[in-house]
């Protein structure tokens, strides 16, 4: 498509970074459809299910492979849209239908920034095209567009602030949060796929593909450091207070996307992006587990009766202890060796040291959350396990994908780890952009602080264990869990009702308002039904006047020519 000094073309860059995202979405989704075969086999709109699915990989193929920002746009709508369809997907469920038009309406949010950013990149830039933009970075960002608190705002600041706030509301960041928890109301495949381990990462994908930009942009770099380790902390403390497994997971997945948020504003790129790589495989693994259960519990989701899963399946929970492990960074799983550097970097941001102790209480939190489904999952006998089903029978639909996961997260980390963060490794050399020194610094930081998720796992699980298994059973009352701090995280710190408030009750009566008097007041006098209202009534008096009907077309005639011109110059004036 061509118009005056824009040329857009429908192509692909197969650069490492296209590469290596593809093989996450290629990976996980066809465990995730072979996974639907066992899971969805009962249901009757099984066929609408799989092209759904299928129409959502499409469109993550053609978000990835992209080669300028119009395609890409392409396919981060194609993957909202597809999301829509799929947390509906039981649209006889009322809160379903609610949770996907939740998700539809925050994420058109995002994307109306991502639209802003693409159309100032075609005012300044004359380009949409990576390649081009991407070249002219440097230049632009001397290019002050306004001074704004003795801080200079170039045009890059701009781009970048529209692409982080599109980005970190697809990726569920703090106040961009509201739709992930609420989208778990789809069936289980479709959290794995879309909620765990690709379209959430999207955002994250996005600010890496666009390095070069945010490399000129301090403001958007330290928007990312604290948005991440904000995001990380607080949505690990609501992760702790939830009951519903899919919820802990969901609210999980929003934590880690805050590490690689992190990560990107602290210039490590290819540390976000590594441990991209690894969390969509052992969070997939996650919830495919978690469905297994909830499957063979009559789809019970609430972990407080879901006790003795070992009765349920002994795979299974091999799997989901896997995951979960893998999940807190147990030493040399692909969660230790993609997560570590990246509190390891954060330890080398001399700037603020709170997020260093951000980053690492989120670290305690996500073993605590961990430990917590253990113990409900586990070890806590239940009076509902009558009603649990004995099928333990192999499925190889079923257990097939799990294990193909549980490879995938034990040595994945290993594997890839000199390739992505390998020091003196030019393996993204003309993909991913950093100027920090602190990424070369990480490979010979002190050996006390890469120990340090050792002692937090023996530390956190001795304090789980007395204060909430032992004393939890004598008191339940305590300090830490008492009603009012219960229900504060519990209810994500009331932030979207907060949101509700300001956006549905506030701007909704506003806007009613508005709506009355200028639509259903001002238009209907000056607009075409005042006009033809007013037509009926100037030709019937000309008709009271025994006039001939030239006379009484030129009349009409300057009527509503005068009309219109009074309307217009009204309409403009208000």
């Amino acid at each position: 498509m061509s118009a005056l000094y824009i040329d857009i073309s429908w192509s692909f860059l197969y650069d490492n970074v296209s590469l290596l995202m593809l093989l996450v979405v290629i990976t996980v989704s066809s465990c995730v459809h072979f996974y639907s075969v066992y899971y969805m086999e009962s249901d009757s709109n099984i066929i609408k299910f799989f092209s759904y699915l299928s129409l959502f990989t499409f469109f993550m193929c053609l978000l990835v492979l992209s080669s300028n920002f119009i395609v890409l746009f392409l396919g981060w709508e194609g993957v909202g849209l597809c999301s829509f369809l799929l947390i509906s997907f039981w649209n006889t469920r009322v809160q379903a239908n609610k949770s996907a038009l939740k998700a539809m309406l925050i994420n058109r949010v995002g994307d109306f920034f991502l639209l802003v950013a693409i159309v100032l990149m075609i005012i300044n830039f004359k380009s949409v095209d990576y390649m081009t933009v991407f070249s002219l970075a440097h230049i632009y960002s001397l290019k002050i567009l306004f001074i704004f608190y003795e801080t200079a705002v170039s045009v890059v600041d701009v781009v970048s602030i529209f692409i982080l706030l599109g980005a970190v509301t697809k990726s569920a960041q703090l106040g961009f949060h509201g739709w992930l928890p609420d989208a778990m109301e789809g069936p289980t495949p479709v959290s794995a796929l879309i909620h765990a381990a690709t379209m959430v990462t999207a955002g994250v994908f996005l600010i890496v593909r666009t390095s070069f930009l945010f490399e000129f942009s301090i403001i958007s770099l330290t928007i990312l450091i604290y948005l991440g380790s904000l995001t990380a902390v607080l949505f690990g403390i609501v992760g702790f207070f939830q009951y519903d497994i899919k919820k802990i997971i969901a609210f999980s997945t929003c934590s880690q996307l805050g590490y690689m948020i992190l990560a990107c504003g602290l210039s490590g790129y290819n540390f976000a992006f590594f441990h991209l790589f690894t969390h969509a495989g052992f969070k997939a693994l996650l919830f495919l587990s978690a469905g297994t259960f909830i499957h063979m519990m009559g789809n019970e989701q609430d972990i407080r009766k879901m006790g003795g899963a070992f009765n349920v399946s002994y795979l299974n929970c091999v799997c989901f202890i896997i995951g979960s492990i893998t999940l807190f960074g147990f030493p040399f799983l692909s969660g230790y060796f993609s997560k570590e550097p990246i509190i390891q970097l954060a330890f080398l941001y001399k700037e603020n040291p709170i997020v260093f102790l951000f980053i690492e209480l989120s670290t305690a939190l996500t073993i605590l959350y961990s430990f917590k489904i253990f113990y409900y999952l586990f070890f806590k006998k239940n009076f509902n396990n009558r009603k649990f089903s004995q099928n333990t029978d192999f499925n190889f639909f079923n257990f097939g994908p799990l294990l193909v996961l549980s490879v995938v997260s034990i040595f994945s980390g290993y594997l890839f780890k000199d390739m992505f963060i390998g020091l003196g490794n030019n393996f993204f050399f003309g993909s991913i952009f950093s100027m920090s020194s602190d990424v070369l610094e990480v490979e010979f930081i002190f050996f006390f602080l890469k120990i340090i998720p050792v002692f937090l796992i023996v530390i956190v699980g001795y304090l789980f264990y007395e204060f909430y298994v032992v004393q939890f059973k004598v008191n339940k009352h305590l300090y830490f869990y008492n009603y009012s701090c219960f229900l504060f995280f519990n209810r994500v710190m009331f932030i979207d009702s907060f949101i509700n408030y300001l956006f549905g009750f506030i701007f909704n009566s506003t806007a009613y308002t508005i709506f009355f008097i200028f639509d259903k007041g001002f238009l209907e006098v000056f607009g075409p039904l005042g006009l033809k209202v007013n037509l009926v009534k100037l030709n019937n008096f000309l008709d009271t006047l025994f006039i001939n009907s030239f006379s009484k077309m030129i009349i009409v005639t300057l009527y509503i020519l005068a009309f219109t011109i009074v309307s217009a110059f009204i309409i403009i004036m208000v």
